[in-house]
């Protein structure tokens, strides 16, 4: 802040010696073409004592301005004063009232302002007043003498000083407030300034760190400015960016031309953002993967469209190879289905096959499982016809006892004591009728081990 304020007072003083410059040329012109008519009354008049005030004030003018980047601002400005006060007061002394360099008390503060304080500015022009109201009270008492001084007052010398002081303070009060307004808006400035360099510096600082390549371009799509990525990505040097166009940033290949460029700058004004791959093209003539974001900005007032760069290359390179990695296994993948598919087919037949295998040999079981129940059948059948012959055999022979023991007792009867064979009669038929139920039993029991024999021929005849 200290700095900029100093900027401000060097800056504030350059403007004062330019007003004193331009005071000291304008005062000569104008005093000599004054100094020339009041000559040219000579002869009206005679000799005059202003004759050589006015040119020694010219003479000193002459000095100052020619010597005028030697002189200080406050040097320049008491030179001023003094010359002001010696016209100021020798026209003044000879006049009076009717003095025309009296508006020159005017200009006392305005001069001295440039250069001293305040107080001092107040102290000059007090000086100039009190030395005005002298001269009028010795013009009024008569010590100095002036044409038609009876017909003046002193109320006229008050009236006069009066305005003059109106005058002075008025232009004092504008040029104390042009002055603190005219600091205010340079510091204003300088802050606004430095704000914006400071800003410029981050987004310069910004735009050249960044690590992808950053172009603005105009909506023509030619270039206006890069960062330091891109000279470094593509292999520029900054001197050459004038010199280049995007049609020597891409491949030129089919899809990726100047043409088709223009077509994604169009659909960015248009459309808004845009992202796509693109293959660009270094100076030395490689060309490599880029993804490129283009959108319209209004810089500094101007639209414009920035595109920022990042270089996808090797994962370009790694997605395409990839790419064909997948496709090669696509193609294994459907050869390989396909013989999967014939091989499935096959397999398909061969299954059909089995399962009508599979079901004749469910029948063949199933015959077999009834084959096997049958012979289990048989087989029982067979040790039960056995077991019936066993027990017929068995039964037979006892059978065959008592039958022939009942034989033997009924011709016992019959021969030896037939007198109670009629006793003995019922018992014997019992008997007899028993027999031929237990010879019927083992001819049952005959007739089953038979039957058993022959369902155990036919069993073995069907397997």
């Amino acid at each position: 802040m200290k700095v900029r304020k100093n900027k401000s007072l060097e800056e504030i003083e350059i403007l004062k010696n330019k007003i004193i410059d331009l005071s000291l040329f304008f005062s000569i012109g104008i005093g000599f073409i004054a100094y020339l008519l009041s000559i040219s009354r000579y002869k009206e008049t005679g000799f005059e004592i202003s004759f050589i005030t006015d040119f020694l004030a010219l003479f000193f003018l002459l000095l100052i301005t020619l010597f005028r980047n030697r002189l200080s601002l406050k040097s320049k400005s008491y030179f001023i004063i003094s010359i002001i006060f010696l016209v100021y007061l020798v026209d003044t002394l000879k006049l009076g009232v009717y003095s025309a360099n009296k508006v020159l008390i005017v200009l006392l503060p305005f001069f001295s302002i440039l250069a001293i304080s305040k107080k001092k500015t107040f102290a000059i022009f007090v000086l100039a007043v009190i030395s005005f109201i002298a001269i009028g009270y010795l013009h009024l008492n008569g010590y100095l003498t002036i044409p038609s001084q009876a017909n003046l007052s002193i109320s006229a010398w008050i009236i006069n000083i009066l305005l003059i002081i109106i005058v002075t303070i008025i232009i004092l009060i504008i040029q104390d407030k042009f002055n603190s307004t005219y600091i205010k808006l340079i510091s204003n400035l300088e802050e606004t300034n430095e704000l914006i360099s400071i800003k410029e510096r981050n987004y310069r600082e910004i735009f050249n760190s960044a690590s992808d390549a950053i172009f603005i371009h105009d909506l023509d799509g030619k270039i206006i400015d890069v960062n330091n990525s891109m000279l470094k990505i593509y292999g520029y040097s900054r001197e050459e960016i004038d010199s280049i166009d995007i049609s020597k940033l891409s491949s030129e290949r089919k899809n990726y031309t100047f043409l088709q460029a223009q077509n994604y700058f169009q659909k960015a004004i248009e459309s808004g953002p845009l992202v796509f791959d693109w293959q660009a093209k270094k100076k030395d003539g490689e060309i490599f993967w880029v993804e490129i974001s283009l959108k319209k900005l209004n810089i500094a007032g101007k639209d414009r469209i920035l595109g920022i760069v990042r270089d996808i290359n090797e994962r370009k390179e790694n997605t395409l190879q990839l790419e064909l990695y997948r496709n090669h296994l696509k193609q294994l993948v459907f050869e390989r289905t396909k013989e999967l598919e014939q091989a499935n087919e096959k397999l398909i037949v061969s299954n059909e096959n089995l399962a009508f295998q599979k079901e004749e040999l469910i029948t063949t079981l199933n015959k077999l499982k009834e084959t096997q129940d049958q012979l289990v059948i048989s087989e029982k059948m067979a040790s039960i016809g056995i077991l019936a012959s066993c027990v017929a055999h068995e039964i037979n022979n006892p059978l065959n006892f008592i039958q022939g023991g009942l034989i033997g007792i009924e011709n016992y009867f019959e021969e030896e004591i037939p007198e109670h064979m009629e006793n003995v009669k019922p018992l014997l038929e019992g008997i007899s009728i028993g027999v031929k139920r237990a010879a019927n039993i083992v001819t049952s029991l005959n007739h089953i081990a038979e039957q058993t024999n022959q369902k155990q021929k036919n069993v073995i005849y069907i397997k």
